[in-house]
């Protein structure tokens, strides 16, 4: 079968040769140039004599002939050439060395002969067009022969050549020309376009007394279309001059008469993409348009070479070209790239001739140096400001070697004539200039504008805010400092946003410094700073001075003026213990323990004024009183109970710890937890009294309530709709109240509702636990009785090749036709005005980037029939809300829903063996997703910016959770790892803000590089014995990461492990560590022990 790139190298050979091709047979022709003298010893063998009469020809010159008379012989020192004939396809030149006559046999040695000598004396001048006719043969990027699909109407009988008609496949080519670039060149490029071109060159030679006088080379290269690329890799070196040959178009010779001189031309047409690279690249979209009738090549007079048209600034009025304009990259290092055409001559049968071509390119550069791994070293300031830079140009490509003349005639190279400088922009750019003012309160508030940072990137931003000091220095982040945050953005997204923090209490009197801060792997990079000066502090007081508590009592008192931050002790601790209150910082809260007296002192920090309250302290009531006696709860929820009176020491428990669990959350509180439903008791006993009191609890079953992915639905008659249930207990029942008009079912959780005939109607859905309903309207239109497929849409051996953006109906809604069993790549490549689509149970393989960009697309329904989903399949539909995959899929490849933003839930089912890389990275609006048993891998960033995520499920069928799957899910709160799971990928969980607590099973060897990075609400976490060594910044900035216990397995801890843990108080390294990375505990302010 053949591949649609072999198509386009049959058409780019019509198009390249064709668009010239036809000479208008109406109008007088030009006068022609007169021609110079033929020199008297130069021999024209007739093309009669050249085929009944050669036998043979060497590559040496040795030409071998049958039966030539006298006349015909030449003598030597003659010049002797042929046009084309049989015997001699490619003409030949040569000057007679020797004649030597043997058995009727002639054969003539030669030397090499210079087209100076054949001429003579005289100028010629003429534009070479080749035709369509002229393609002999047409070879792919591999080199192999293809078929040549052009097809020409037979010529008649006049001599000038008539129009004709050119078709390839299955579209009529005329005056205008347009064809398709669907290829892919390696892994991971991908190239795609449309392109109407032709090309044809002008020949000018003058000759003086056998001499050169004057040779121009002038090549007119016409062009017109766009290419799209989808590209993705990483070297460690550089990457340059690399030629991706698209193909050749070898062309039958062409004999020009000069002076009676058969000059035999062979062209030969070279399509290639041209490639530098070095580093890391990721690009996909519009690269080049362009419209294009350049003219320029080299000129030789007068003994010297010059260049028509190649000169800065040349053909820009012949030039209509656009680069880089929908556009997304990701870039680490420089790429140039952009496609070349080259025109190539050869004069004769010989090694001679000239290659002139035009290449467009456009140029990525990024100055920051390429670092496969984060260093995790002790933070620096950056002293570099790297950018990136977006330009483009346009080369004349020429080289030649023009043997078939005396003079020197060698030259190679190309010459930029044009260039653009596109974007530059700073990948840290520079803040603006810090602005302060008070809010309402009084409080001091600093801001500036910053440009948005590059998203997807290496070095993409993962902090940013401001950081102060008053020791008289630049401050830094490991001074006093705001977190606002990441920094998002394009490379081509220049707007300046407004950052600002709102200052704490400073000290009074003194002068401070302050800055704005980003921070990405390589370091911390920051602006200009600011300085001010603060003012007097505020007179400080308390709401009171002394205080009578009962024993187990608390009491809160008001700190009335200060200056916000205090330092608080008390005198006796056994008594009473005191504490800034966690809600309200004007507020302190004083906790009663034993009979007794205590002093509180409370400190403004700033004024470093103090004040006590006398605190006194009596036996509390021996009575044992509760708030309640008796509450109901549903599954999951909690409740407190107070212990109103007491002696202040208390023993709490449940008689049915599946039903409820209790214990004393804080003093004189008791805090009850619903496990499932039945009935328990609470008993609370005071342990100086020995009185017991208990609680009744009775706990019913939990019913989420009832969502579903959409209230209506429209569909024609015979059609079928599906909404998904997102939430209920899982026993539904489902009734149509005209089934005649629809009909409603259940697939698991979701409703199949079928059209039957015209109208309106109700379908209802119950929650058999919580008999909780929901009504979808339902609307139901005629069967579209056109059911063919617009103009211009491309179907063959049932692939849709191509659906144009421009045919999508204006209801925004595509039925693709029962033909198709294959939805190829590309197919609705950005079509935005695409909203919902029919695919038929003939369909089996949705091809790569399918519905790539269709922005406007909120539901699909895919059948059973479907096998694959292709890479890109889905990416980047903003508004599709809900998908079911079938369960005839057993892979979600790479990147399928990527950017998803509406996806907010989607069933897997149990097919499904692997979710590829990035699959569902960036749905924002995903909260729950639900992996079945059959999934075995979860690959590279699958889950990644799902920011809305909070709850998952993993299967115990997982083995291994790849580099980043969860990277960015800032709402995920808990995690339970199977044990089937061996491995933790680097930046599995980094930036997973709201997880506090995750179970590692004993399967787990190893955690990543960055496992954890950045999960500030992580508290406490448990290692298990089988892991034997932690990675490189694996609890990285773990703020709220009090302990932990490494067990003896382990034997290494990687750099950074646990930089700026700042609540970790305590560690225990057993003696199976042999070595601790370098800063491992760097930052770690609360570790004691």
């Amino acid at each position: 079968m053949r591949t649609k790139f072999l198509k386009f190298i049959a058409v780019l050979s019509m198009v390249l040769l064709a668009f010239n091709g036809c000479k208008k047979d109406e109008g007088e022709e030009p006068a022609p140039t007169p021609q110079p003298k033929t020199p008297e010893n130069v021999v024209v063998f007739d093309k009669e004599v050249v085929e009944k009469k050669i036998d043979t020809i060497t590559n040496n010159g040795t030409l071998v002939f049958s039966s030539l008379s006298e006349k015909e012989k030449p003598k030597v020192g003659d010049i002797i050439c042929s046009g084309v004939a049989q015997g001699a396809p490619q003409g030949f030149l040569y000057k007679v060395k020797d004649i030597q006559e043997k058995n009727g046999k002639t054969t003539i040695i030669t030397e090499k002969a210079y087209l100076e000598e054949a001429i003579g004396d005289g100028e010629f001048e003429q534009t070479i067009v080749i035709s369509a006719r002229d393609v002999q043969a047409i070879y792919n990027s591999k080199g192999e022969e293809v078929e040549n699909l052009i097809k020409i109407s037979p010529l008649n009988t006049s001599r000038q050549r008539p129009p004709y008609d050119v078709q390839a496949y299955d579209t009529k080519l005329e005056s205008s020309i347009k064809f398709e670039i669907d290829t892919e060149l390696e892994k991971n490029l991908k190239l795609k376009g449309s392109v109407e071109a032709g090309i044809s060159l002008d020949f000018k030679i003058k000759i003086g007394f056998l001499k050169v006088e004057e040779l121009a080379l002038i090549v007119n290269p016409q062009i017109k279309g766009e290419i799209k690329v989808a590209w993705s890799k990483k070297l460690k070196g550089k990457e340059e001059g690399k030629n991706y040959e698209l193909g050749v178009i070898k062309l039958a010779p062409i004999t020009v008469p000069i002076s009676g001189i058969p000059v035999v031309i062979t062209p030969k047409i070279i399509i290639i993409l041209h490639v530098d690279i070095e580093g890391k690249i990721e690009l996909s979209g519009k690269i080049l348009s362009v419209e294009a009738s350049p003219k320029f090549g080299p000129v030789y007079k007068n003994g010297h070479w010059s260049f028509l048209g190649m000169n800065e600034g040349d053909n820009k009025d012949l030039i209509n070209v656009d680069f880089f304009k929908e556009v997304k990259f990701g870039l680490s290092g420089e790429l140039k790239i952009g496609p070349r055409i080259i025109a190539d001559y050869t004069f004769y049968n010989s090694d001679t001739g000239a290659g002139l071509g035009i290449g467009f390119y456009g140029k990525l550069k990024s100055d920051l140096a390429v670092k496969v791994e984060p260093s995790f070293e002790q933070i620096k300031d950056l002293e570099f400001d790297p950018k990136i830079t977006l330009s483009a140009g346009i080369e004349a490509i020429y080289k030649t070697e023009l043997n078939i003349f005396r003079f020197k005639a060698e030259l190679e190279g190309s010459k930029e004539f044009l260039k653009w400088q596109i974007a530059e922009h700073h990948i840290f750019p520079k803040f603006s200039e810090l602005v302060t003012s008070l809010d309402p309160e009084g409080n001091k508030v600093v801001a500036c504008k910053v440009e948005r940072m590059p998203s997807r990137l290496l070095w993409s931003v993962s902090q940013h805010g401001f950081c102060w000091t008053n020791q008289n220095r630049k401050p830094t982040i490991e001074d006093a400092h705001s977190e606002l945050g990441e920094l998002a953005g394009t490379i081509l997204d220049l707007d300046a946003y407004e950052m600002k923090v709102k200052l704490p209490t400073l000290l009074p009197n003194s002068t401070y410094s302050i800055r704005p801060y980003y921070t990405f792997w390589g370091g911390t990079y920051y602006g200009s700073e600011l300085t001010f000066n603060t003012e007097q502090p505020k007179e400080f007081n308390l709401s009171v001075s002394t205080l009578n508590l009962k024993k187990g009592e608390n009491s809160t008192v008001k700190i009335t003026s200060g200056n916000g931050t205090y330092v608080v002790s008390s005198s006796n601790k056994t008594v009473a213990t005191a504490s800034v209150s966690d809600t309200n910082e004007k507020e302190i809260v004083i906790v009663a323990h034993n009979k007794g007296t205590a002093t509180i002192i409370v400190e403004d920090n700033v004024s470093k004024t103090k004040k006590e309250i006398k605190v006194t302290v009596t036996e509390a009531d021996n009575n044992l009183v509760l708030s309640a006696n008796s509450i109901t709860l549903k599954e999951g929820e909690h409740k407190v109970v107070n212990i109103t009176s007491g002696s202040g020491v208390y023993i709490v428990k449940s008689n049915n710890e599946s039903v409820v669990l209790a214990n004393e959350v804080k003093a004189g509180v008791i805090g009850i937890i619903a496990k499932g439903a039945g009935n328990a008791t609470v008993i609370v006993k005071d342990k100086a009294t020995k009185q017991q009191k208990t609680i009744e609890v009775t706990v019913t079953k939990a019913h989420p309530s009832l969502v579903v992915t959409s209230k209506t639905a429209e569909l024609m008659v015979g059609g079928q709709y599906r909404i998904n249930i997102t939430s209920g207990s899982g026993k539904y029942s489902v009734s149509s109240q005209n089934s005649h008009i629809a009909t409603a079912s259940l697939s698991g959780n979701a409703i199949d509702i079928v059209g039957k005939s015209k109208g309106n109607t109700t379908v209802l859905l119950e929650d058999k636990e919580s008999k909780e309903t929901v009504s979808i309207a339902v609307k139901v239109s005629p069967k579209e009785e056109n059911t063919e497929v617009p103009e211009g849409v491309i179907i063959k051996d049932g692939i849709l090749v191509k659906w144009p953006c421009d045919k999508i109906p204006t209801n925004g809604h595509v039925t693709i036709p029962n033909s198709v069993t294959s939805i190829g790549s590309s197919a609705f490549w950005n079509c935005d005005s695409l909203t919902s689509i029919t695919i038929p149970n003939s369909v089996t393989s949705i091809g790569w980037y399918a519905f790539l960009g269709c922005s406007s697309l909120k539901s699909i329904t895919i059948p059973n029939s479907v096998t694959s989903i292709g890479w890109y399949a889905f990416y980047q539909c903003s508004s599709l809300s809900s998908i079911v995959i079938p369960n005839s899929v057993t892979n979600i490849e790479k990147e399928a829903f990527y950017g998803c933003s509406s996806l907010s839930s989607i069933t897997i089912p149990n097919s499904v063996k692997t979710i590829g890389d990035g699959a569902f990275e960036r749905c924002k609006s995903l909260t729950s997703i639900t992996i079945p048993n059959s999934v075995r891998y979860i690959g590279k960033s699958a889950f990644a910016g799902c920011s809305s995520l909070s709850s998952i499920t993993i299967p115990n069928s997982v083995t291994s959770i790849g580099k980043g799957a969860f990277l960015g899910c800032k709402s995920l709160s808990s995690i339970v790892i199977p044990n089937s799971v061996t491995s933790i990928g680097k930046g599995a969980f980094y930036e997973c803000s709201s997880l506090s607590s995750i179970t590692i099973p004993n399967s787990v060897t190893s955690i990543g590089k960055g496992a954890f990075l950045g999960c500030k609400s992580l508290s406490s976490i448990v290692i298990p014995n089988s892991v034997t060594s932690i990675g490189k910044g694996a609890f990285l900035g773990c703020k709220s990461l009090s302990s932990i216990v490494i067990p003896n397995s382990v034997t290494s801890i990687g750099n950074g492990a646990f930089y700026e843990c700042s609540k970790l108080s305590s560690i225990t390294i057993p003696n199976s560590v042999t070595s601790i990375g370098e800063g491992a505990f760097l930052g770690c302010k609360s570790l004691s022990s």
